[in-house]
C-alpha cells in the first residue's frame, strides 16, 4: 500500500480546487484510519464527510466520527428539568437522519451504514456545555461546530490533518464550500497537526472541558444500518473514472517568469504557512500608524479572541 508521504498533497484547499479527487481520495486510499469532527448530526452532514470513504473500506480501514446533536430551547429546558440528555439526544438524531431524496447522498449514507455493519465505524455525539453544565441550545452551539476537522493515518505510522470550514447544508452538501490547512507528520507543520489530533482525542474521550461525549444511541445506528447495501460500495457517487493515484499536474515556469495563476494560488495559501502571521501587513498597501500596528500585533497574538475595533 502506498503512504500518504507519496503524494504531493497541497498546504491548503479551497473553492477553486477539486478537493474530492486532488484530496479525499488519495488520503484515503493510502489510510487505515480516518478521524473526523463533523457538524450537527444530519443527513447532509454525514454525506459531506463520508467524502471518499468508499476507498477506506477497500482498505478495510477504521473510522471515528464526531457529530453534535442541534437541541431546541425546549430541549434544554427539558434537560434542567429532569429529562436524561441521552433521551433528549436520541430524539433529534433521529430527527435529523431523513430519508434523502438526492440518490448520490443517499450512497453516502450507504457507505457509512456498510461500516456501521461492520463495526470499523464508531460515532460518538458531542455537545458543548455552558459553566453550569448544561448543554447549550443550536443558535449558541453553531459556532462551536465551525471548524471541521480531520486526521489520516497510514499503515507506516504517518499523517496528515486538515483544519478548516465545510458548508454542510441540505441544499450545498454536493458542492459545498470548503477552506482548509493541510498539517503533515513529517515536516515542520507537525505542531498543527498534533494540536488537531489532541483535540480530537479529548473530544472523543470527553476529557475537553466544557463538553460532554455521548455514545451513538442505538436506535439511531439502527435508523443508520437501514441504509446498508448488499455489497461494500466500490466508489465515491462522485468519483470520476480516472485514476486518482498520481500525482495532479506540475507547473512548467521559464526562468525569470511567474504566471499570474502561479502567484494568484501562492497568494492564496501563503497564509497557511507556518511563521506567517505578519503576512497582512508585510504585504499590505499602505503603513499603519505606530497605534494600529500595536492593535494589530494585539489580535494576532491573541487569536482566536474576539475584538471590536474602531478607528
Amino acid at each position: 500500500m502506498r503512504g500518504l508521504r507519496d503524494y504531493p498533497f497541497q498546504i491548503s484547499y479551497g473553492p477553486g480546487d477539486d478537493r474530492l479527487h486532488a484530496f479525499y481520495l488519495p488520503a484515503l486510499e493510502r489510510s487505515v484510519r480516518y478521524d473526523r469532527s463533523a457538524g450537527f448530526f444530519s443527513s447532509s452532514a454525514l454525506a459531506v464527510a463520508a467524502a471518499g470513504i468508499a476507498r477506506l473500506i477497500r482498505n478495510r480501514g477504521r473510522m471515528r466520527l464526531l457529530v453534535g446533536a442541534e437541541l431546541a430551547p425546549e430541549d434544554v429546558a427539558a434537560v434542567v428539568d429532569g429529562a436524561a440528555l441521552a433521551a433528549v439526544v436520541r430524539q433529534r438524531l433521529l430527527a435529523g437522519l431523513t430519508t434523502p431524496e438526492d440518490e448520490l447522498l443517499r450512497d453516502r449514507l450507504a457507505a457509512l451504514a456498510w461500516m456501521v455493519a461492520e463495526g470499523t465505524l464508531e460515532i460518538r455525539v458531542v455537545l458543548p456545555c455552558d459553566r453550569d453544565g448544561r448543554p447549550l441550545p443550536a443558535e449558541e452551539a453553531a459556532e462551536y461546530f465551525h471548524a471541521k476537522e480531520g486526521v489520516f493515518t497510514d499503515a507506516y505510522g504517518d499523517r496528515i490533518a486538515f483544519s478548516g470550514s465545510v458548508n454542510e447544508s441540505a441544499r450545498g452538501w454536493q458542492h459545498n464550500y470548503e477552506q482548509f490547512a493541510v498539517y503533515f507528520s513529517w515536516d515542520g507543520t507537525r505542531p498543527y497537526l498534533e494540536q488537531v489530533v489532541r483535540r480530537f482525542e479529548r473530544l472523543w474521550h470527553g476529557e475537553e472541558p466544557g463538553w460532554v461525549a455521548l455514545r451513538l444511541p442505538e436506535a439511531v445506528r439502527e435508523r443508520l444500518l437501514a441504509y446498508r447495501p448488499a455489497r461494500p460500495p466500490e466508489r465515491d457517487p462522485l468519483e470520476r473514472g480516472q485514476s486518482v493515484g498520481e500525482a495532479p499536474g506540475v507547473y512548467v515556469v521559464e526562468q525569470g517568469v511567474a504566471p499570474a495563476g502561479l502567484v494568484a494560488r501562492f497568494l492564496r495559501d501563503a497564509p497557511f504557512l507556518v511563521g506567517s502571521e505578519g503576512l497582512g501587513l508585510a504585504t499590505a498597501p499602505v503603513e499603519p500608524w505606530p497605534h494600529q500596528l500595536r492593535v494589530s500585533r494585539t489580535l494576532v497574538e491573541r487569536f482566536p479572541e474576539r475584538f471590536l475595533l474602531a478607528d
